[in-house]
């Protein structure tokens, strides 16, 4: 039932053993429940494994995948009520529901992560703030908790479990199936708009206004430029539109990516090609060229058409990009800051992460919405993306960044996003997430044996006090 493997986030900046269990059916899943239990291991569900930080993993835990449990029950073109298992990835729904001009409301980056997982990080997308996160679009779900009692939840039955497991990290159940609403759209066409800002201020009075008058929208920061450029780059904004009256190839999936670029160069040599010059000289000339480009090619108020998957997915277009951070893998930082103090703190950390020769290679800002579940990711404010390599011979000077980073963002009311954490500690978690215990009191009465951990779970939820030690000893490193 178990094989003993190594696993890994997305970013694959950590790798540890575990006990994995894949199952192709639903009533496979209690039978692992019970067997976990016996052997006195805990369990931690596993979708996609696009999760970044350790929350997906469970060092000499099981991890339960998911993955085969691929299933869509139901799809009602009339009410777009779609049904699936918990292993339907993005891409599988977003296939069904396009042909009949519905969309699921509330995408991240990539098509490939599950919807189970989705919920358990409430996701988001490039309309948050106009659509909010996955969870305002479940209607209900079905669970199985650890004494192995499986629950129906809505916001009216069992809706404490319902506003808690959303959000809730994979830690108090295994979602068995998912009833989604989608959302009615003229044709999985939109119309593109994009422009390039001289700065941070411009790129932010001018983004302000877009959550009202957008389907989508999301910039793109260049993070190397200083002075007077600091956070100039790109703003995208797309309205969905009729279909246009020519069809590139009306036969063929929206999804389809053509394997070669420019007719005959293949996509996945991309990122062999470019390993060997991989590192910040490269990337700055990368975010220059993209500035530049970007100016020649603005769109301004001509919008150009893209279907669904060219617009949502861009980095999707030429795939498996992480081979570029092998073999140490990278670390995220996403915080979401609240639109009062944001622009200072973004600011601040393209500052701190330059001073610390460590600026962030990509980065991209998105405007959110508050909602009303326990642990959710989601605040009137903006997220603002930062990822660093990983380091064999500078984990330390990582840890300090982090740390210094999580401190600007407590300190200007934000938080930060667990789905792609691995380096926040227990007294920034505690200012971020202040209903941590009664997340904790909730899991508690749906798994009091603590069946469902991972390594986050034991890093943030578990802590017997708070890092002030850790706190101190990187102040007299800084």
């Amino acid at each position: 039932m178990f094989s003993y493997e190594t696993t890994t986030a997305w970013t694959q900046a950590a790798r540890v053993k575990s006990h994995v269990a894949r199952v192709g059916r639903i009533d496979q899943i209690p039978e692992v429940l019970a067997e976990a239990s016996r052997r006195g291991l805990s369990v931690m569900p596993r979708g996609g494994g696009y999760s970044y930080g350790d929350v997906v993993l469970n060092p000499e835990g099981v991890v339960l995948d998911l993955a085969r449990l691929t299933r869509i029950l139901s799809w009602n073109p009339e009410t777009g009520i779609l049904r699936v298992e918990p292993g339907v990835t993005y891409e599988q729904a977003l296939e069904c529901v396009l042909k009949d001009n519905w969309v699921v409301a509330a995408v991240p980056g990539t098509r490939h992560p599950t919807l189970a997982g989705a919920l358990s990080n409430n996701v988001h997308g490039k309309n948050a703030s106009r659509d909010g996160n996955i969870g305002e679009w479940v209607k209900s779900f079905r669970i199985l908790t650890a004494p192995g009692r499986e629950y129906r939840c809505s916001r009216t039955e069992n809706a404490e479990l319902f506003y808690s497991a959303i959000g809730g990290l994979g830690l108090l159940g295994v979602f068995l199936e998912i009833e989604l609403q989608c959302k009615k759209i003229p044709s999985p066409y939109l119309g593109v708009r994009k422009w390039t800002v001289p700065n941070l201020d411009v790129m932010m009075d001018q983004m302000e206004p877009l959550h009202e008058t957008s389907d989508y929208h999301i910039s793109w920061v260049d993070c190397f430029t200083k002075g007077r450029s600091i956070g100039r780059g790109t703003i995208h904004a797309a309205n969905f539109v009729d279909a246009p009256r020519t069809l590139p190839n009306p036969t063929r999936s929206l999804s389809y990516t053509s394997p070669v670029l420019f007719g005959c160069f293949p996509r996945q040599w991309v990122w062999p090609m470019m390993k060997p010059f991989f590192g910040h000289g490269l990337m700055r000339f990368v975010n220059i060229a993209k500035y530049h480009a970007d100016r020649m090619t603005s769109f301004g108020n001509r919008p150009a058409i893209q279907n669904y998957f060219e617009f949502t997915f861009l980095l999707d277009k030429i795939p498996n990009w992480r081979i570029l951070f092998a073999p140490l893998g990278y670390h995220e930082f996403e915080p979401l800051v609240p639109v009062a103090t944001c622009r200072d703190a973004f600011r601040e950390l393209i500052h701190l992460a330059q001073r610390r020769g460590m600026p962030s290679y990509l980065c991209a800002i998105k405007r959110h919405r508050k909602d009303g579940f326990l642990l959710s990711y989601a605040l009137d404010g903006y997220s603002f993306g930062v990822d660093v390599p990983g380091s064999a011979a500078a984990p330390a000077e990582i840890d300090r960044l982090f740390y210094e980073m999580n401190a600007i963002v407590a300190g200007a009311g934000g938080m930060t996003y667990l789905a792609k954490d691995d380096k926040l500690t227990v007294d920034h978690f505690r200012r971020m997430y202040p209903r941590w215990r009664e997340f904790l009191e909730i899991k508690k009465k749906y798994d009091p044996s603590a069946l469902f951990q991972s390594g986050m779970y034991r890093r943030l939820f578990l802590a017997e006090g708070l890092a002030e030690g850790l706190a101190e000893g990187l102040a007299e490193g800084a």
